[in-house]
């Protein structure tokens, strides 16, 4: 998938770059979102300007918290989740500047609409 990332901290036009990454596969109880927009929040600048300093000791990251848009797979335990519904998620686990949202727990992270 085709993600937005960081592996530096500064300027979103210094430091944000489009790479390819793996495309997650939902665990259980988790759902795969196909994200058509994202929203940015205070503490996503923050993260990307260095208020947390080892935000990027395991490499780099995928930014955002919050976005919208279809399920595209469902894990183990998540039936209560149907594909191709659309839904809002929130979590640190979003990663919403990608194409899809990865490890999101159906149950605690995500409004069906």
């Amino acid at each position: 998938m085709k993600a937005i990332s960081f592996a530096d901290f500064g300027p979103a036009n210094q430091v944000l770059k489009v790479s390819d990454w793996p495309t997650p596969a939902p665990g259980p109880g988790e759902v795969l979102v196909k994200l058509h927009t994202t929203g940015v929040n205070p503490s996503d600048v923050k993260k990307r300007a260095g208020g947390f300093p080892n935000l990027l000791d395991d490499g780099a990251v995928i930014p955002h918290s919050d976005g919208a848009g279809v399920i595209e797979g469902v894990g183990e335990w998540g039936a209560h989740f149907t594909d191709r519904r659309a839904c809002f998620c929130l979590s640190s686990a979003v990663r919403a500047l990608a194409w899809y949202g990865s490890r999101i727990r159906g149950d605690r992270y995500l409004t069906r609409t």
